[in-house]
């Protein structure tokens, strides 16, 4: 029963975490690039421009972030309570 409480313990934390991420950390992470890369960069090869990233951009902190943080941080909970109670 611990097992599964820290399971869906650490994936709340990890889901918390990726929220927090999206309020505090992407507006930072666009205005870096913005300020780094200027207005009219363009990837060489791909073409791509700077409104093309940061929309690659949300949709790796909107949709990625939360998807691996909770499924890192639940699997996390799990095998640090199974050490804890001496399951192999």
């Amino acid at each position: 029963m611990l097992q599964i409480a820290a399971t869906v313990g650490g994936g709340l934390i990890g889901m918390a975490l990726a929220f927090g991420a999206n309020i505090f950390a992407l507006p930072k992470a666009l205005r870096q690039q913005r300020e780094k890369l200027g207005d009219d960069w363009q990837m060489p090869i791909t073409g791509w421009n700077l409104e093309v990233l940061e929309k690659h951009t949300r949709f790796i902190y909107r949709f990625w972030m939360p998807v691996v943080f909770t499924v890192v941080l639940a699997a996390a909970g799990y095998i640090v309570t199974s050490q804890a109670n001496g399951v192999r």
